[in-house]
């Protein structure tokens, strides 16, 4: 344009507002770019320059995205992508270069500007660019300063490691943890903490981390460490792999664990000692077995097993309870922990019954296992004193000696058995096992199995036994005896096959089922005065089943109550037990008659025959076995009398126990002697011919 020539009016005015922007730009402390529509640099503030390290024709149309970092250009497009409406804007994050390559965070704040600025087109935007690296000092330094408070304040030792084994960094924990002074572990090696047999090949560790990868050294593990002063510490270590300016070191976090395995040690051993006693329990009897079983294998020697029973103990519990019944048996472990021998194992199997381990048992094994067994029972016989009461308990021991090949299962089976040979011999005695109790054992188990199917099967009998006048030979009444018509032993006896059934509640369903065949039996009996007489056992009784299967026994029999007498043995009798004394009462309420059976072979007293609802007493057959006992019988018979209880004389087996019964005065006898068991139809023409012939 020819400077003489005045200029437009609206030129000038355009121009003045250039050089104004253009001034206002370079005068301004902030740091902004001046972009047209095509992203192209028009102009730049002395702070923007400054913060990209160049000069202004260096940016002068220079599109704005060759002064970002590559991996931010989609960043720097989605903020300039299309016009922008008056008074909004954009912000974004992206990294500015510098000409040596340097990244620079920065904050972008993108706003429209007015299209007359400029003469070259419209300007598009002003890009404010603002210095994000203080800002992010500031927040490293509080990251530093918060990752130092957690380091110092955390209760595990941390441990900063180089490759070569030197400890660069740690915290106050690893400290204290490793006594040593703060600061001091900086600069030292981690060997030295590494108990002395094993440095050589923690060094071979730290030499394989250098050269291969700290995946050698593993993640987790529990090792020893040495303090400062050469003491020894538990320690679980966890590895993690870290890098610190481009150089590779490994992270150890330490922790004492002297507490925890203290912890875990005491829990070993209360899951291996009885809580009462304190003495070892079953898993330490087992161990121990298992130790001798095999120790055997190579050098043969016999060793014991003794299992003790307290007998009657839940009377103790019953009478004075358990805490009374619990210090009683504290007060027996004590007494056979000081019985047993130094090299021997005392145990508690649960509830009342101990176990004895014994070796070392001398040129005559069984005499000394035995020896020990009764030394075991008398030191239980000493009386117990508890708040001026003197409890007494006995102790019934069943001994095994090991022979070879018996596993430790068998051996403790094998004692078992003694001791049940112990409680049925009386109670309070030592019994040594003999191979002839697991033959009978088995026998007895295969029994209990099959009667579980004679039940189903209807195998069992009554067969019945007639009660006599001594006087007149009338018949008042039969006893029903069961018997087993075994499928391939024939006709079993109530002594092969009762014991068995004492294990469990078969004796229970047996007693129940013989006395639904004897009601019904002889209620079809002709003449229909006779009375039916029915066994039943303790554990029948105490099931509490009886009484209602009395009454339905006779009523689907149609009997009258009064015909059925239950007979219930002398051993069985409750003696100081209110529930069983209750269910005789019951029992007499049905309008059934009870009767004690076996009398004399126990130890019911007579002063006790007056507190119990009784109808008969049957004395037992060895009052007849010679004079002397046969002596006893005219001071019982007249006793009984007495007191109103009708007296049956048992075992009459031949004319003279019939005289001695009758010469004592007896009303009623029975034995084969008078009439043998018959079945229900030879009891019926027993019957036919006595009433003919009478």
């Amino acid at each position: 344009m020819d400077p003489q020539v005045p200029a437009p009016r609206g030129t000038a005015a355009l121009l003045d507002a250039e050089s104004w922007f253009a001034a206002a730009l370079g005068s301004a402390s902030e740091s902004f770019l001046l972009c047209d529509a095509q992203g192209r640099i028009i102009s730049a503030t002395p702070g923007a320059l400054l913060l990209v390290a160049r000069r202004s024709p260096d940016v002068v149309d220079l599109p704005i995205d060759r002064l970002v970092h590559p991996d931010d250009l989609d960043q720097l497009g989605r903020m300039l992508q299309g016009p922008l409406p008056p008074a909004e804007h954009r912000v974004g994050h992206v990294r500015l270069l510098a000409p040596d390559g340097d990244e620079i965070p920065c904050a972008l704040t993108v706003r429209p500007l007015p299209q007359h600025v400029s003469p070259r087109g419209p300007a598009a935007v002003t890009v404010e660019v603002r210095d994000l690296r203080p800002q992010l000092s500031r927040a490293l330094a509080e990251v530093q300063a918060l990752s130092h408070a957690v380091l110092n304040s955390v209760s595990d030792g941390i441990l900063v490691v180089s490759r070569t084994g030197l400890i660069t960094r740690a915290n106050p924990a690893a400290e204290r943890l490793l006594g040593v002074a703060p600061g001091g572990l900086a600069g030292m090696s981690v060997h030295h903490f590494v108990p002395l047999e094993v440095r050589s090949r923690h060094a071979q560790l730290i030499a394989d981390f250098s050269s291969v990868g700290p995946h050698v050294m593993g993640a987790h593990r529990q090792l020893s460490g040495v303090r400062a002063d050469g003491t020894v510490v538990p320690l679980e270590v966890t590895l993690t792999e870290v890098t610190e300016y481009g150089k590779d070191h490994v992270c150890a976090v330490i922790r004492d664990v002297t507490d925890r395995l203290e912890f875990e040690t005491r829990l070993m051993d209360q899951a291996r000692t009885d809580a009462l006693t304190g003495l070892p329990d079953r898993v330490v009897l087992s161990e121990r077995l298992d130790l001798l079983a095999a120790r055997r294998g190579r050098r043969p020697a016999a060793f014991a097993v003794l299992i003790a029973d307290v007998d009657n103990f839940k009377a103790i519990n019953d009478v004075y309870g358990h805490v009374t019944g619990d210090l009683a048996l504290v007060s027996i472990a004590e007494r056979l922990a000081r019985t047993v021998r130094a090299g021997d194992t005392l145990a508690r199997l649960g509830g009342d019954e101990f176990a004895v381990v014994a070796e070392e048992l001398g040129d005559d094994p069984e005499a000394t296992m035995i020896a020990l067994a009764e030394r075991l029972r008398a030191a239980a016989t000493e009386p117990i004193e508890h708040h001026g009461r003197q409890l007494r308990a006995t102790l019934s021991v069943g001994a095994c000696l090991a022979r070879g090949g018996s596993s430790r299962d068998t051996v403790l089976a094998d004692a078992d058995l003694a001791l049940y040979e112990a409680k049925r011999a009386g109670r309070n005695t030592v019994v040594g096992y003999d191979p002839s109790m697991r033959l009978e054992a088995t026998r007895a188990q295969t029994l209990r199995e099959q009667l579980h199917g004679a039940l189903v099967r209807d195998e069992l009998l009554a067969f019945y036994q007639p009660l006599v006048d001594l006087s007149s030979g009338a018949v008042l009444g039969v006893e029903s005896l069961v018997r087993w018509q075994h499928p391939t032993e024939g006709l079993l006896l109530p002594g092969a096959f009762l014991p068995a059934a004492m294990f469990d509640d078969l004796i229970v369903e047996i007693d129940l089922a013989v006395l639904r065949m004897a009601t019904q039996a002889v209620a079809r009996l002709d003449p229909g005065a006779t009375e039916v007489w029915v066994n039943v056992a303790g554990a029948t009784l105490a099931s509490g089943r009886l009484v209602e299967a009395l009454r339905d026994a006779v009523q689907e029999a149609g009997l009258r109550p009064e015909r059925l007498t239950v007979e219930i043995s002398e051993s069985a009798l409750p003696t100081d037990s209110p529930r069983l004394l209750a269910a005789l009462h019951e029992i007499v309420a049905t309008g059934v008659r009870l009767a004690i059976d076996d009398f004399g072979t126990g130890y019911c007293s007579l002063a006790h025959l007056t507190r119990l609802p009784l109808h008969a007493v049957k004395l037992d057959r060895s009052m007849l076995a010679n004079n002397q006992s046969s002596a006893l019988v005219p001071g019982l018979v007249a006793i009984l009398r007495a007191l109103g209880l009708l007296t049956v004389v048992e075992g009459i087996e031949d004319d003279e126990h019939q005289q001695r019964a009758r010469t004592a005065g007896a009303a009623v006898g029975q034995g084969f002697g008078l009439a043998v068991p018959m079945p229900p139809q030879a009891l019926a023409e027993y019957l036919r011919a006595r009433s003919s012939s009478g």
